[in-house]
């Protein structure tokens, strides 16, 4: 089958997402949008590739039509970037798959597709005309059972990862992917800055981050004295900086780092993202075997544990009885405020996080044994494997034929 889809060809969230699926073979045609951040890069599809820039798509819609219409399956990434490609494609025979946005969900779209595969529970409920028989990530299978929205099927399709595991002992190094600074502050970024000052133990926290951190993303004052520091640089350009906040040892990473480079070096990823529906770095964390400490919200509560075991010991005065303390791993929620992004407009709850909670979540986490949670983070990865989920994909698009 002829499955294409348009997106961008960059080191980001939805351009490491497409690559994935074209690696998989479950895209073989791409049309590219050119990040206005990156130049194309050609080495990860053929340079025959048909492109244009964003702002030149409507220009070039003959291009684009000219692409879609050679399809069979038309499989968009949260948008197709030019709205109106989906309705020609529907009038040409071509079948139209929408993987809604991990973070929100388009309000009243400005186009209908065939199918939506819902790569978490968030969007399953939203693209669904029944929400009310959708429970939790456990009473809903995988790939087999199909909702109706409007006419289409929504089926969840929780998305694969490949990342390489390894074994975690102990929680001292924290490291936070800040990307491009995240839209509207998602990433909560802002908030874990903030947190450094309240730390009372001697955490390492690592953030990463594709862009500069400046004051425009962490507000003004928060880390004195950053500007003035001489950052070293590594072989591809990444800049790298180090301080010293009271006991707290703070580096920034400054460029684009592979996935593997991103949770090779920690022991806890820590995300207390506002309104993201689940987030593929958490998945990726996770599989990666580091602990993940997100924020205690909808949906991320259906799939992370809230009580992770940290010790276990026997009574000396029961026999044979034992005592488990566990830890939650979950960063609390003060409350959520209505947001919405557009136009087209898409509305969601953000997540309001208090600092001193970050700063108390490290603390509380500080030194804890992560032995047992990451071997179960290895297990968790086994069972979200492209060699497991991947040809379910395929057999999605075998049903579209």
């Amino acid at each position: 089958m002829r499955v294409g889809t348009i997106n961008y060809c960059c080191q980001s969230g939805l351009g490491i997402l497409t690559k994935a699926f074209w690696d998989h073979g479950i895209v073989n045609q791409m049309f590219i949008i050119e990040h206005s951040r990156h130049p194309t890069e050609w080495q990860w599809y053929p340079q025959t590739t048909p492109h244009c820039p964003i702002d030149q798509l409507d220009q070039n819609s003959r291009d684009l039509r000219q692409f879609v219409s050679g399809l069979d399956v038309l499989l968009c990434f949260e948008t197709p970037f030019y709205w109106p490609i989906v309705d020609y494609a529907r009038k040409n025979g071509v079948k139209t798959v929408c993987v809604p946005m991990y973070e929100c969900s388009l309000q009243n779209p400005p186009a209908l597709f065939d199918e939506y595969w819902c790569p978490s529970m968030l969007d399953l409920r939203y693209f669904s005309d029944t929400p009310e028989r959708i429970g939790g990530a456990d009473t809903v299978e995988p790939f087999s059972t199909t909702f109706r929205y409007q006419g289409a099927f929504s089926t969840f399709t929780p998305v694969p990862v490949k990342v390489e595991w390894q074994q975690r002992t102990e929680a001292k190094v924290f490291i936070h992917n800040a990307g491009h600074g995240g839209l509207k502050g998602r990433n909560g970024t802002k908030e874990l800055v903030e947190a450094l000052k309240y730390i009372k133990t001697s955490p390492t926290i690592v953030i990463n981050s594709q862009s500069p951190i400046d004051e425009q993303v962490i507000g003004p004052g928060i880390l004195p004295g950053a500007k003035d520091l001489r950052a070293e640089r590594d072989c591809n350009g990444n800049r790298k900086y180090d301080l010293k906040l009271n006991d707290v040892s703070v580096t920034l990473q400054i460029g684009t780092r592979s996935d593997n480079l991103l949770y090779s070096e920690g022991d806890v990823f820590i995300f207390p993202e506002k309104f993201n529906g689940l987030s593929l770095p958490l998945q990726e964390a996770r599989a990666a075997g580091m602990l993940v400490m997100a924020t205690s919200r909808y949906p991320m509560t259906t799939w992370l544990p809230s009580t992770v075991p940290i010790r276990t010991w026997k009574m000396e005065s029961y026999v044979g009885e034992e005592i488990t303390e566990c830890l939650d791993p979950l960063i609390p929620t003060v409350t959520t405020v209505k947001n919405r992004i557009g136009p087209p407009y898409m509305e969601f709850d953000e997540a309001v996080i208090d600092p001193r909670a970050i700063a108390a979540k490290i603390d509380e986490w500080y030194g804890r044994d992560l032995t047992n949670y990451s071997l179960s983070g290895k297990e968790w990865a086994e069972s979200m494997s492209w060699e497991k989920l991947g040809p379910k994909y395929l057999e999605l698009l075998e049903r579209l034929k």
